[in-house]
């Protein structure tokens, strides 16, 4: 799906971001907050999609579809794309073969030896119910001719009936109808009649479908032989005049008497696709002739899905051949009509529909359900955009990341997954893949970006920075490194070098064309050059984490870099390690520990004052990353779900977090208010008992205690008696957190405390906040000084 903005829009919208980002810069940075997951990768091919197995729509505003991995998802408006389609039942116990919905008001699937019913298939996961009635297994179809009549069939050759469908195990019945045959196919058009095919060629029919076993009829019909042996694959009947069924040569068998049973059909070979044949999805031959799905919107239209993945349409189902015509090449294998126009068919996380099915060909298309695992891997805000990457060969870009999916432009550059991004500009971003492709453009933010890609043969390619659209610098497991400065003008310009090939390089930040920084696999090293262009002796490595990890040294895992003065890195024993002279490869970097048991990983710092970092599924964020300071931890979705697989921040008040198919965006907490600051600050004027004594007062001249801050400002305190200053003092935090707080006696306060036993204070208290618009929060409280 393409973001239909002009170019004028998104000039515009870049031009509102950039004055976004110009006004924050006065905004002082605080603790992030992290949102809920917000999906965001949703376009097709999936890194790891997941197979719709089943659809059933009794209307065109109504579609239930069953995966392989026991999920259902539906839909009110299935014509409308991606976000109309929700999980409705999710993690049944088997793979869901087949799904029948006579109405909307129940739905029925099956697989293995359970059904997974609804009265309300709209209702959430509460509103189904999963039962075992099929002791031998392997359910493959289901029919509903309405709420009060479903049966099933399965591979034992057996069919499992209700007249209660939703009343639990106790209300199916199983009956042998064809011994030691798997049953393929089922079709009830009304309560007075059902049809079943199987892989021997056998028509079986009841007019009583509960009546048990001897209500059941079974005929050899299918003779066909072929090298690929003989058998039914698919049955339909739109009513008790119309039945077709196919088989997996490609013929077509057809009756307007179906309660006659199989003397009163008759066949023709209706697909001409190749006898080309070999294992199907379930059955043990599939041929591309094979008639897989069958389905009939009403009473003269039908319509057929072989094994080549065509469609093929009639409107006289028992003309032979000549009735028929590939109109689609939908590539499914089952598929459900609600109308003679509109076709839903199951994809790998797709739904595929037609709102022409018996006429235009080009009218079939994909529509992304969410069934399936894409991966966000990569991801890279500048001051006006954010581009997130994935597994599955998309990337995604957006001049607005918070406004939800649709104001995210998917383009598919191809089978490669992304494994690091860098964009600083919305006019360029580039991309690198684990097969070496670097991925590049100079109009990214585009409705329609073209994007240029450039095989450097370096197997391993997986960390790239780019200060600007001049200099990109890419990096791969061996330690080469490839640089150029025209990413987009193909592989002439891109130049090769190995730096260390006995380090793994693990990340790579590269704040200007003067300084770029690695981080090695391997004995707390980084390597840095202040000519990334240059050859390979311009990179220096230094040992600068002493911390000890399992087997050595720790391993240094990520660095970022905001300016040429400052980088941060992480290491994988827990530890964060800082210069504030990077350029310098002897200076000496400090080591903080924010957490002891498990590794920390990625790492953005997009100022001197904000840097957020990653652990397993939690994150981290810290206003001072230069100091000991605390380091405020976050967590993100379900603990143990969300591992975090990239972030990046656009600016010191928006970050983006990915994992899996989500996106969590961390903004600066509200800051408190002026009720809040007073709440905070009132008990901290009164000293504590012991430090209201005037001797030590006299002695030190001033008195030294702590204040704590919700936020940045400045602290200011005076100590009145009477109408005279006594003490006065103040303190700035850069953030919220605690400091040092001195109050200095007056001449006045000395003389005062000299000579009295004891004196009554008024302590006032005054905060400013930091904020561009301040605000000022005055307090109050009394107390008594004593000898």
């Amino acid at each position: 799906m393409r973001l239909s903005l002009t170019r004028s829009v998104g000039t515009l919208l870049i031009c509102l971001v950039a004055l976004l980002a110009f006004a924050s810069q006065g905004r002082a940075a605080g603790p992030l907050v992290w949102s809920g997951p917000s999906p965001m990768d949703y376009q097709s091919p999936y890194a790891n999609p997941i197979a719709l197995d089943a659809v059933s729509c009794p209307t065109v505003s109504l579609c239930v579809a069953a995966d392989v991995d026991g999920a259902i998802f539906a839909s009110l408006d299935p014509t409308g794309g991606y976000g109309t389609w929700v999980p409705v039942a999710v993690d049944a116990p088997v793979v869901l073969r087949a799904i029948s919905c006579p109405s909307a008001v129940l739905c029925v699937a099956v697989g293995g030896s359970d059904v997974v019913v609804s009265r309300d298939p709209t209702g959430g996961p509460a509103s189904w119910q999963v039962a075992s009635v099929d002791p031998a297994g392997g359910l493959t179809g289901v029919s509903c001719a309405s709420s009060s009549l479903c049966v099933a069939v399965d591979g034992s050759g057996n069919v499992v009936a209700s007249a209660d469908p939703t009343g639990g195990a106790s209300a199916w019945t199983m009956q042998d109808v064809a011994p030691g045959s798997a049953v393929t196919g089922i079709a009830c058009p009304s309560a007075s009649l059902c049809v079943a095919v199987d892989r021997a060629g056998d028509i079986i029919t009841s007019v009583d479908p509960t009546g048990g076993a001897g209500a059941w009829r079974l005929g050899y019909l299918d003779p066909a032989s072929t090298a690929v042996g003989t058998g039914f694959t698919s049955v339909a009947c739109p009513s008790a005049s119309l039945c077709v069924a196919g088989d997996v040569a490609g013929n077509l068998f057809f009756t307007a008497n179906p309660a006659d049973g199989a003397g009163a059909w008759s066949a023709s070979h209706i697909d001409s696709a190749q006898m080309q044949c070999g294992e199907g999805k379930y059955e043990p031959i599939y041929c591309q002739a094979t008639i897989a799905g069958l389905d009939c919107p009403s009473a003269s239209t039908c319509l057929a899905l072989d094994g080549a993945g065509n469609v093929l349409t009639s409107s006289a189902p028992g003309g032979g051949v000549s009735a028929w015509r590939v109109t689609g090449t939908p590539n499914a294998t089952s598929l459900s009509c609600p109308s003679t126009t509109v076709c839903f068919a199951p994809g790998d996380g797709t739904i595929i529909l037609s709102t022409d099915s018996f006429g235009d060909p080009s009218s079939w298309t994909q529509t992304a359900v969410f069934d399936g695992t894409p991966e966000l891997t990569a991801v890279s805000c500048s001051r006006a955009m954010c581009a997130v990457g994935d597994a599955s060969g998309h990337v995604l870009t957006s001049l607005a990341p918070t406004a939800g999916p649709a104001s995210w432009t998917s383009t598919y550059i191809g089978p490669w997954g992304f494994q690091d991004l860098s964009c600083p500009s919305a006019n360029f971003c580039a991309g690198v893949s684990f097969s070496g492709e670097v991925m590049a453009s100079d109009d990214p933010s585009t409705p329609d970006p073209t994007w240029v890609e450039t095989n450097l043969g370096m197997a391993g390619l997986f960390t790239i920075s780019c200060p600007s659209a001049s200099l990109c610098v890419a990096a791969d497991y061996r330690g080469q490194i490839a640089t150029s400065s025209n990413p987009t003008g193909g592989t002439a310009t891109w130049t090769v070098r190995t730096v260390d090939s006995a380090e793994r390089p693990t990340a790579l930040s590269c704040p200007s064309a003067s300084l770029c920084l690695m981080s090695l696999d391997g004995d707390g090293q980084v390597a840095s050059t202040t000519d990334p262009t240059g050859p390979a002796s311009a990179w220096r490595v230094a040992s600068v984490d002493h911390a000890r990890s399992i087997g050595g040294l720790a391993a240094m895992l990520g660095v970022s870099c905001p300016t040429v003065s400052l980088c941060v890195a992480t290491d994988n024993a827990g530890h964060v390690i800082v210069s504030t002279d990077p350029r310098n490869s002897r200076a000496r970097w400090t080591s903080h520990d924010v957490n002891q048991q498990y590794s920390v990983g990625q790492i953005d710092c997009p100022s001197a004052t904000l840097c957020v970092a990653s652990i397993a599924s939690q994150l981290l964020s810290t206003t001072d990353p230069t100091g000991p300071g605390r380091w405020q931890i976050a967590q993100i979705g379900s603990q143990g779900a969300n591992w975090v697989s990239a972030l990046s921040c656009q600016s010191t008040i928006l970050c983006l977090a990915v994992s899996g198919p989500n996106a969590f965006f961390g903004t600066p907490a509200p800051p408190p208010s002026s009720a809040q600051i007073a709440a905070a600050m009132r008990p901290q004027l009164v000293p504590a008992t012991r430090a209201r004594k005037t001797k030590s007062l006299l002695k030190a001249h001033s008195l030294t205690t702590s204040a704590t801050s919700l936020s940045a400002g400045t602290w200011r305190v005076t100590w009145y008696a009477g109408n005279r200053s006594i003490a006065s003092g103040n303190t700035r935090f850069p953030a919220a957190g605690t400091k040092t707080l001195k109050l200095r006696l007056t001449a006045a306060g000395q003389r005062l405390l000299a000579r009295l036993l004891s004196l009554r204070i008024r302590a006032t208290g005054t905060f400013t906040t930091a904020a561009a618009h301040a605000t000022t929060t005055t307090v109050m409280r009394s107390f008594t000084l004593r000898r």
